[in-house]
């Protein structure tokens, strides 16, 4: 995507990095270190983290965790992404807001989807509570009605 984005003539307004981390399993090593190595810079430049450890693990809806201050962010991206499923457009859910609202709407609120918190078991730990970065944890998932 990126690479067609770059073809296209945009440019990202600020550096965009993409990282791999290792040992997350053995206590988050890998990005603990590199936060700890960097804390200064990233804590004063960063904008975001976007966690994507399981990116798909169904193909039902969104599942989201943040901070607060992504929320908006959040609902506004997947109000412009076109749904992927068939089934959920002739529903007449054109985007993947559409099926999360419908599949996960908020307990607060039901005219949102549910944005769940964020905790400690994943990457996102070092940059949210170490660095002060807001976090975000992205996934698309299977339906909650089924129990699996």
């Amino acid at each position: 995507a990126f690479g067609k984005l770059l073809e296209d003539g945009w440019r990202p307004r600020r550096s965009i990095v993409l990282c791999s981390w290792g040992a997350e399993e053995y206590g988050l090593i890998g990005s603990t270190e590199w936060i700890e190595e960097l804390i200064q810079i990233i804590g004063t430049r960063a904008v975001a983290y976007l966690n994507v450890d399981i990116a798909v693990e169904g193909n039902a809806t969104l599942l989201a965790f943040a901070t607060p201050n992504l929320y908006k962010l959040l609902y506004e991206s997947a109000k412009k992404v076109e749904n992927p499923n068939p089934e959920e457009i002739a529903r007449g859910r054109k985007t993947v807001y559409d099926t999360w609202l419908a599949t996960v709407p908020s307990r607060d609120n039901h005219s949102l989807p549910h944005i769940g918190s964020l905790g400690s078991d994943s990457d996102y730990t070092a940059f949210l509570q170490l660095a002060g970065v807001p976090c975000t944890d992205v996934k698309y998932t299977y339906s909650p009605v089924y129990q699996i």
